[in-house]
C-alpha cells in the first residue's frame, strides 16, 4: 500500500532528520510516520495523539500495513510521552502557534535533547518564531506550502543562537533571505485577509476600531514595502 501525502505533510516529511528516530506529536491520522517508514526514512517513529480516540485511525492503519514494529503508538499530552533524547526529529504540525509554543515550553527537559525541531503552525507564525530565538534555536530551513485554499508555512529548527527582526519574525529569516517562491502569494494573502478585516471595521466608529484600523494599515503598508523588495 503506497502512502502519499498531501503537500502539507510532504514538506514536513523533507525537514525529518534521516536515519534517526523521529517522534510525530499529534500524529492524527498516522499518515506522516508511516510515510517515514515505507521510504526507509527514519529507522523508528514514535507517534503519539491526546486520546485513545484520537489515535484509533493511526493505531488501525500502522496495524494494517504490519508496521507495529517500527511505529509506537504513545498517548498522552504533549511531549509527556517522551523520554529525553528519544527523538532526534520532534514533529509538532496542524496546530496553532501559540499551541505548539506551550507544549515545547512545558517539556522543555525533552525539547532541549532533540537535535531538530519541525513545526508547522497554523497560526501565530511570529510568536512560535520569537520564542524559538528566545529559547536557544535557529531556524535552518523554512517553507511554504499552498495546500487546497489555504498557504502553510514549515520552520526547521536546531539547537542554536538567532536574531530576528521585526519582518523576519512575522514572514520568516529563511523564506525572506531565500526569496521563497511563494513568498509574494503569501504575502498578498496576508493583505487580502488584512483587507477584509479593516473593511469591516469601517462599519464601527469606535476608538478601539479606529486604532485596530491604524495599525492594520500600517501592517498593509509593511507588506507592501516587502513585496516591492522581492521585485527588485
Amino acid at each position: 500500500m503506497k502512502i502519499n501525502l498531501s503537500p502539507r505533510l510532504s514538506s514536513v516529511a523533507s525537514f525529518v532528520l534521516p536515519g534517526k528516530p523521529c517522534a510525530d506529536i499529534g500524529t492524527d491520522h498516522g499518515r506522516l510516520p508511516v510515510y517515514l517508514i515505507a521510504n526507509d526514512i527514519c529507522p523508528k517513529v514514535i507517534a503519539a495523539d491526546q486520546t485513545e480516540t484520537n489515535i484509533l485511525p493511526a493505531r488501525e492503519l500502522i496495524k494494517l500495513l504490519d508496521m507495529e514494529d517500527r511505529i509506537e503508538i504513545r498517548v498522552g499530552d504533549g511531549l509527556e510521552v517522551l523520554q529525553p533524547k528519544e527523538a532526534a526529529t520532534i514533529v509538532l504540525s496542524g496546530m496553532g502557534g501559540n499551541s505548539i509554543k506551550a507544549i515545547l515550553k512545558g517539556h522543555e527537559s525533552i525539547t532541549l535533547t532533540a537535535q531538530r525541531l519541525v513545526l508547522q503552525p497554523q497560526r501565530a507564525t511570529h510568536l512560535l518564531r520569537r520564542y524559538l530565538a528566545k529559547s536557544g534555536w535557529q531556524i535552518v530551513d523554512e517553507d511554504i506550502v499552498h495546500d487546497g485554499d489555504f498557504y502553510y508555512e514549515i520552520i526547521a529548527a536546531e539547537k542554536g543562537r538567532m536574531e530576528l527582526t521585526e519582518d523576519e519574525a512575522e514572514f520568516g529569516p529563511r523564506l525572506l533571505n531565500g526569496r521563497h517562491p511563494l513568498l509574494k502569494e503569501l504575502l498578498c494573502y496576508k493583505k487580502g485577509i488584512i483587507h477584509s478585516i479593516i473593511d469591516a471595521l469601517d462599519e464601527d466608529m469606535g476608538g478601539e476600531a479606529q486604532m485596530r484600523k491604524r495599525f492594520l494599515l500600517q501592517e498593509s503598508k509593511r507588506i507592501d514595502n516587502i513585496i516591492a523588495q522581492l521585485e527588485e
